[in-house]
């Protein structure tokens, strides 16, 4: 019979960890990527003569 160790889960728990990980990273680029694309728009709206 096989002595059951305490490590037993840590691979699942590690590889759970590993795309939560990954995914927040994603994530935060993304919203990066957003904000930045926004802000660009924002001064360009900004810088537009106005109509008279």
């Amino acid at each position: 019979m096989k002595k059951k160790s305490c490590n037993e889960g840590d691979p699942y728990l590690y590889k759970w960890y590993l795309e939560l990980g990954m995914s927040m990273k994603k994530l935060t680029i993304l919203l990066y990527l957003l904000s930045c694309s926004i802000e660009s728009v924002a001064q360009d709206f900004c810088s537009l003569p106005e109509p008279k």
